[in-house]
């Protein structure tokens, strides 16, 4: 979904910073639900929302979802789902 400018409302900024946590608090979870499944195969879980910049507003503004698999400290594979990024166009 797309908005522009004249849609970012703190209402809107408030549902991102709501979904962020909400995705964080799953997250905590399937890792909790997760994580001995992966230590018996020696193979680690890594799971969180990762956050870059600080205003949702402001390009350069991400959060994404990263699930990925460790083994032996090497990342094997990973997941980057976005939830959300500010670009702007011209």
């Amino acid at each position: 979904m797309e908005y522009i400018a004249k849609q970012f409302t703190p209402q809107l900024e408030q549902h991102i910073h709501t979904v962020e946590r909400s995705m964080q608090e799953l997250l905590k979870s399937i890792y909790a639900q997760y994580k001995e499944a992966f230590e018996k195969k020696g193979m680690e879980l890594s799971v969180g929302v990762i956050r870059e910049g600080e205003n949702p507003f402001q390009p350069g503004y991400h959060a994404t979802i990263h699930v990925g698999i460790l083994e032996k400290d090497e990342f094997l594979d990973g997941l980057f789902i976005p939830v959300w990024h500010c670009v702007r166009t011209f």
